[in-house]
């Protein structure tokens, strides 16, 4: 049982310095260089991108601990990077690399929450230092979390006795998720962030974060993570207990393009069904992307993160109309505060995802939010049998149904796109331009407005 009167491990709350994970964004090849030879030495993980729309895709699964980025990184401004990476991961922690610096924005950047803006050149030594400190502090800022009171002596998880911490699974826009177990059963506990909104009383921020486990403690389905507690702590620290789901994030099974083409229709509908459950209990989940969900061994799917999940009430339009996701997979209308939001945007959502997951490619592609948002509004994606030649006709013709611009000319609901995927995975392997079925003939003819 944790005893809050001593300072958590750091295998308690974050992986050592050797399993750190580092992005880092630099158009200079020689100081790029020098950053991963040192930061390899001490065994540090570095992974290099190039662009915005490279960091987009890197931080899909918020699972860096440090970012370092050059403050002219192509495709937006110093300031809106940090301002998008601290609002949707603020758990990691941000370095500007800053080539043509200013005493204002280097104000503007530490206001805005990165935790220290370099003036170039600087030694690499002290670039790694700084990027050891930034971990330390993230240490430091978790056990501030989790023991907020260490004088009130008292078990930080006493709502839930005999509870062991193994470790910290993840940290997302929200909370910090740890592996716990109790009576050798292992489970998931998903703590609010106390960093974030600090202007908000504790109890109201709570309440707002135990939105997610309200919205799922009435939705009880095998694809879907499963609640088993919820609540604030005798300390008013809010917390969900749910399901620990032994597997991998979609994302990973995507990048490793190892699956058959079955395999990803047996993911696929798993999706489907998942999806149509909560919008037949009135749930839009806002956020569907690779990411939150994850794979199994089995190849079993487990819908994951329903953080920006909303009830759909037909007399409460209030949140409705608020721009929510993340932008590689949002639809048309979500960009914009003036359309309602409603179960045909989780739609396109999924059609992104099913896009992705069946070609290893995304529709729709930009180096900045404003480019990936005029993609996904005004173009048009390659039809995907010009990505991958074993696609079949009927998932083809479902995808370019699903990803319509306009709600009304989407699917009005999962039903279809279930029944057309089982029908396929029952079928005998076959060439993907042959069909026994005609199942496609539903949705109207193949490769009509792809580009």
């Amino acid at each position: 049982m944790l005893d809050t009167t001593q300072k958590l491990t750091d295998t308690q709350v974050v992986s050592e310095y050797g399993d750190a994970r580092v992005l880092l964004a630099n158009k200079d090849e020689d100081t790029r260089s020098s950053i991963l030879a040192a930061f390899a030495e001490k065994k540090f993980e570095v992974k290099i991108v190039h662009n915005v729309w490279e960091v987009f895709e890197a931080l899909i699964d918020y699972s860096f601990d440090v970012f370092i980025a050059d403050s002219n990184l192509p495709g937006t401004t110093c300031q809106e990077l940090v301002k998008y990476c601290k609002k949707r991961h603020p758990a990691m922690q941000v370095i500007i690399l800053a080539y043509e610096s200013t005493v204002s924005e280097a104000v503007k950047i530490t206001k805005l929450g990165a935790f220290d803006y370099m003036e170039m050149p600087v030694e690499t030594s002290k670039i790694m230092s700084q990027a050891r400190m930034a971990l330390i502090e993230k240490k430091d800022r978790m056990i501030k979390h989790l023991v907020p009171n260490l004088a009130m002596n008292k078990n930080i998880f006493k709502f839930l006795p005999d509870l062991d911490v193994v470790k910290q699974i993840g940290s997302g826009s929200t909370g910090i998720v740890f592996h716990v177990k109790k009576d050798n059963a292992n489970y998931a506990l998903k703590i609010l962030r106390s960093d974030l909104a600090p202007e908000m009383h504790q109890v109201q921020r709570g309440g707002q974060f135990l939105s997610e486990a309200k919205i799922l403690s009435d939705i009880k389905h095998p694809n879907i993570v499963q609640i088993y507690d919820y609540g604030f702590s005798a300390n008013y620290m809010p917390y969900i207990l749910m399901e620990f789901i032994k597997g991998s994030p979609l994302t990973e099974i995507i990048k490793e393009n190892s699956l058959s083409f079955q395999k990803r229709l047996h993911i696929f509908v798993q999706i489907c069904k998942a999806i149509q459950f909560i919008h037949k209990h009135k749930v839009l989940h806002r956020d569907i992307k690779p990411g939150n969900i994850m794979i199994t061994d089995n190849l079993d799917v487990k819908l994951t993160d329903f953080g920006l999940a909303h009830i759909i009430d037909t007399h409460d339009t209030s949140s409705e109309n608020q721009i929510a996701g993340s932008p590689a997979y949002m639809s048309p209308e979500a960009f914009n505060e003036n359309d309602t939001i409603d179960h045909h945007s989780d739609i396109f959502s999924l059609g992104v995802l099913g896009y992705e997951l069946f070609t290893g490619k995304k529709p729709f592609t930009g180096n900045s939010i404003p480019e990936i948002r005029h993609s996904i509004c005004h173009k048009k994606p390659v039809a995907p049998s010009k990505i991958t030649s074993g696609i079949h006709q009927e998932i083809e013709t479902i995808l370019h149904e699903m990803l319509a611009k306009k709600p009304k000319n989407r699917f009005n609901n999962l039903s279809k796109i279930i029944s057309s995927t089982e029908s396929l995975m029952s079928e005998t392997p076959q060439s993907p331009q042959k069909t026994s079925r005609g199942l496609f003939g539903i949705f109207g003819a193949r490769n009509s407005n792809w580009a």
